[in-house]
């Protein structure tokens, strides 16, 4: 009798450990989440890019609380430890805010976040307009007091303001940098007729007064922003005729390949299929080495090189493409195509940073781009 109780005493014992050791199994690990929004000094107006720090054991998710469309994320799902990159676009108005929630299983944080209103910094941006797409980064010669930054606004056939077409212009070289443009539904109109409104800028009288030195000088007056380009009202096609916008172009170029050239561009900005918007960024070199001359008593320089850096934006797709062709003469029929590169190549021999508004990651990727079969007819 003892041995048997004593049998069934060791195998009571036993289950127990064993029920007890099953019991005893680690807990699934708690959930997560912390999230922080670093933005040092706030969100001004110039918007750009801000980390946003997820930490979490779980796959998270994030979404928007509304329907703002003036900030986007790098990504918004995801598992485990993230650094996401929140980008926030210029805002060209009064402040505004928002908020978005990440979530990571059953967890929630809420992040509410303000952008400043436009508040315009005279030292190192003149106007808002240059915090525009098609405009390159300023040079340090308009803080110095050696160029100016200017913007012109015409009416359109209905009488509202709308951008023409900005520019930096040079005053020791007395001549532009580069003029930035866009076509878009409403520029690329053709309202009315070239103008020949040949006069000085009525924002740069000292300075582009210049018809005399054309004469006799053997070169044309050549558009930067074509005439051609701006038929969207007489207003905008009179502007394009201001001094400023004219190059001393030699006869044969300004009629032959660059007007070539000039065509193909404005034919892509009239395709839907190919932009929504397209940005045009051109201009003849004018650093000291990159000069053929000047002419006139203004002594106005002789660019060597044109160039011109193409972006269309179609839907959420970027594409790119520049030019750079030297100032002589060519024979018919041009093949524009042998003078293709990429942006990025453009601003190595420009110096120039086009298309520098762009938010970070799409600036890298675009302006690496160099393929001719984007671009009908090229």
């Amino acid at each position: 009798m003892t041995l048997k109780y004593n049998f069934k005493y060791l195998f009571f014992v036993f289950s127990l450990v064993f029920i007890s050791s099953c019991n005893n199994e680690p807990d699934s690990p708690l959930e997560l989440l912390d999230v922080q929004l670093v933005t040092e000094n706030g969100i001004t107006y110039k918007g750009g890019e801000f980390f946003l720090n997820i930490t979490t054991n779980n796959t998270w998710r994030i979404a928007k609380n509304d329907q703002s469309d003036w900030y986007s994320f790098s990504a918004t799902t995801g598992q485990g430890n993230k650094t996401v990159v929140l980008t926030v676009a210029l805002n060209n108005g009064v402040k505004r805010s928002s908020s978005f929630d990440v979530i990571a299983g059953t967890k929630v944080k809420t992040i509410q976040f303000a952008q400043s209103e436009f508040k315009e910094d005279a030292t190192l941006f003149p106007t808002k307009e240059a915090y525009r797409i098609e405009v390159p980064r300023l040079s340090n010669n308009v803080t110095e007091g050696g160029a100016a930054y200017i913007a012109h606004y015409a009416k359109d056939i209905g009488g509202n303001n709308t951008l023409n077409f900005s520019f930096e212009y040079n005053f020791s070289k007395h001549h532009t940098r580069w003029v930035a443009f866009t076509f878009d539904s409403k520029t690329i109109q053709s309202n009315t007729s070239r103008s020949d409104a040949w006069a000085p800028d009525p924002l740069l009288l000292q300075y582009t007064n210049n018809d005399t030195d054309y004469r006799g000088s053997g070169y044309t007056r050549g558009h930067l922003v074509a005439s051609a380009d701006r038929l969207f009202s007489k207003q905008a096609n009179e502007q394009t005729f201001y001094f400023s916008n004219i190059s001393p172009q030699g006869y044969s170029f300004n009629t032959g390949i660059w007007a070539d050239l000039e065509s193909k561009v404005r034919g892509w900005g009239g395709l839907s299929e190919v932009r929504d918007t397209l940005y045009v960024t051109k201009g003849g070199t004018i650093e000291d080495n990159q000069i053929l001359g000047s002419i006139g008593e203004n002594k106005i320089a002789i660019p060597k090189y044109f160039f011109m850096a193409i972006l269309a934006k179609k839907g959420a797709t970027y594409k790119s493409i520049a030019f750079y062709i030297e100032h002589k003469q060519y024979t018919a029929p041009y093949n524009v195509q042998n003078y293709t590169l990429s942006v990025d190549d453009l601003e190595t021999k420009t110096g120039i940073d086009f298309f520098h508004n762009l938010p970070d990651e799409i600036e890298k990727m675009v302006e690496t781009q160099k393929n001719p079969v984007d671009w009908p007819g090229l």
